[in-house]
């Protein structure tokens, strides 16, 4: 014999609500998020030779500069890098400490600190797709307020806003894969919107660290693109601390 037993339209409803928050107490936030990927970048120091093409035209493959550079980072604030590829710009340095960016030319001999409002400028003498901004370094939930912007079973698109109104952009939209957590795309937004992707690429793991190789710039508005490939990458080695003094950018 069957006993039917009736459930009351109450008993429903505190089920879908123990439903609903077991779901929100087991998912993911985005600060959750950035902190996985920061601690899968989360390297003491790097030293990497650094090829970079750029395409005035995206459109046009055939024209094209090469530039070459050497970076050295040290925590997540500080970075250094010199150039060495062409003649032209040989010698220049590139330097950031937290938000602070400064640039020694070489042909005059003068270092010059640049501006917040300039940090969006594509770096002078070197031009292409990639900005002061863009160069720096830094934590995303430090540097940025963060929400899940939307998700699919593979990855999440977080939204990032800036802490600091010295930041070139408004807002950034990352691309994570939900397997590794690693970063494919960041869309770029200013004051008039959407304008450039960054896509990252040719991962490798070195040591517990993961690495994209190649990291392709394509700016819409300006219907370019540029080209950043790691070379060379050596992490976790010694590092001087004179290559991050400001001090010193002229003899380093």
């Amino acid at each position: 014999m069957i006993t039917k037993i009736r459930l009351s339209p109450v008993y429903f409803i505190l089920i879908l609500i123990m439903i609903i928050n077991y779901d929100n107490a087991y998912s993911i936030t985005a600060i959750q998020i950035l902190n996985k990927i920061d601690r899968l970048e989360d390297y003491k120091s790097s030293m990497a030779k650094f090829a970079i093409i750029i395409y005035p035209n995206l459109y046009n493959k055939k024209s094209y500069r090469i530039i070459k550079m050497i970076g050295y980072s040290k925590g997540k604030e500080n970075s250094f890098y010199r150039y060495v590829y062409p003649n032209s710009i040989r010698g220049m340095k590139l330097l950031t400490r937290g938000d602070d960016i400064w640039v020694y030319f070489p042909s005059t001999g003068r270092k010059r600190k640049i501006a917040s409002y300039n940090k969006k400028q594509t770096v002078e003498g070197v031009g292409g797709d990639f900005s002061y901004q863009d160069m720096t370094m830094g934590e995303y939930n430090k540097d940025y307020y963060s929400t899940i912007h939307s998700e699919n079973s593979n990855q999440w698109v977080l939204q990032l806003k800036p802490r600091s109104s010295s930041h070139a952009y408004n807002k950034l939209l990352i691309t994570v894969s939900k397997s590794n957590y690693r970063i494919s795309q960041i869309n770029y937004y200013d004051n008039y919107g959407f304008f450039k992707t960054l896509y990252l690429t040719s991962y490798l793991k070195i040591k517990s660290y993961d690495v994209p190789m190649t990291m392709t710039m394509v700016n819409y508005r300006s219907k370019s693109q540029t080209i950043l490939k790691i070379i060379d990458i050596r992490l976790d080695g010694y590092i001087s601390d004179k290559y991050f003094d400001s001090n010193r950018l002229e003899s380093n």
